[in-house]
Parts: structure tokens; C-alpha cells; sequence
């Protein structure tokens, strides 16, 4: 929904969203795309709702329009990943803060070889990094450096390895502004 709302230039784009989880449970409830009035009432703005979802009974379905770019598999995290397509951006939230620090290094280091060069890794406020890797460059909270953003409380991450000069920088811009609109949003 974000990205229809703000980045309109991305209709024309193979945009791609992988939700994954350890409970298959919960991917086959997502992949259903259908839910209650309570989930949808969670911080769901009334246009986006009426926008991007259809009301069918007791339930909100997902409009078509949205479907394909939702994607949603199994994965342990503290397992070999499935196949899954390389990012530009991954999203972890409330994910690390249960993992001893072994586990935690791993989870980084399979979250490395899933994005690209020039790519986010964006960090829930409550995930805990310093001691796990070194393969991501932190920026202070509240700045945009020539590495990347950093997010009110969220910690975005670019790849140690980025290099600004290299990547694309019409892109670059575009993530920036991406992550800076998308920390306005419920998460």
C-alpha cells in the first residue's frame, strides 16, 4: 500500500514483497489475504482501507491490484533459507530480540547474502545488532548520510560493502525517500 501511495513511477516496475515466518499458520492466513475488523482498525487509515481492501462480510479482502506483489513462505531463521530472491530492502521487526547472539550473527549473515549492493537492512527499535555483525554500516538516528538513512529509533543498515559512488543514484535517492516516508507509517 505505501508504495502505491507514494511512489506512483514504480507502477511500471516488478515489485516483489516476501513476508516470511516460522509458523505456517500464520503464511497460510496471509497468503489468504482476508482479515478481521480488528486487525484492519490497528493504525489502518480509513482511505487506505477503502483504497486497497475489499469488504466481504465480517472480513477485508486484499484488491487484486495488490496480490501479486505479496509473496509469503515458510523460513526458520535459525535454518537454511529457502530459495528467495536477492533485495534491495529486508525488514526485520521483532525478530533478533529472541535470538542468543550466535543465532543473531547468523540471521545477519543470511540477511547479507540476500541484498544487493546498495541495499537496506532496517532493524525493528527493539532488535539488538552492535555485537552481531560487521557486515552492515549503523547511521546515527535522525540522519541521512552519504550511506544511507537511519530512521527515528529504527537502525537502516546499508551493506559495509556499499558503495554510493557505484550504485545508481536516482535509486539511492529513491530508497532514501522511500524510508523516510515509510518511518511516518505504521510498521
Amino acid at each position: 500500500m505505501l508504495i502505491r501511495e507514494h511512489f506512483a513511477e514504480l507502477a511500471s516496475w516488478d515489485v516483489k514483497i516476501v513476508g516470511t515466518d516460522i509458523s505456517r499458520q500464520v503464511i497460510e492466513y496471509a497468503q489468504r489475504g482476508r482479515y478481521r475488523r480488528m486487525e484492519v482498525n490497528r493504525g489502518l487509515p480509513a482511505r487506505m482501507l477503502l483504497k486497497y481492501l475489499v469488504r466481504d462480510g465480517d472480513e477485508w479482502e486484499v484488491t487484486p491490484e495488490l496480490r501479486p506483489m505479496c509473496e509469503f513462505q515458510y523460513a526458520n531463521l535459525c535454518a537454511p533459507l529457502p530459495r528467495l530472491p536477492v533485495f534491495d530492502l529486508v525488514l526485520l521487526r521483532n525478530v533478533l530480540l529472541y535470538f542468543p547472539q550466535q543465532d543473531r550473527s547468523c540471521v545477519f549473515s543470511d540477511a547479507y547474502r540476500q541484498i544487493g549492493a546498495g541495499g537496506y537492512l532496517m532493524l525493528g527499535a527493539a532488535e539488538q545488532a552492535e555485537d552481531s555483525t560487521n557486515l552492515f554500516q549503523a547511521s546515527l538516528p535522525g540522519t541521512v548520510t552519504s550511506t544511507g538513512p537511519c530512521l527515528g529509533r529504527r537502525i537502516a543498515l546499508p551493506r559495509a560493502d556499499y558503495d554510493p559512488k557505484v550504485y545508481a543514484r536516482s535509486r539511492a535517492v529513491m530508497w532514501q525517500i522511500f524510508l523516510r516516508r515509510v518511518d511516518r507509517q505504521v510498521l
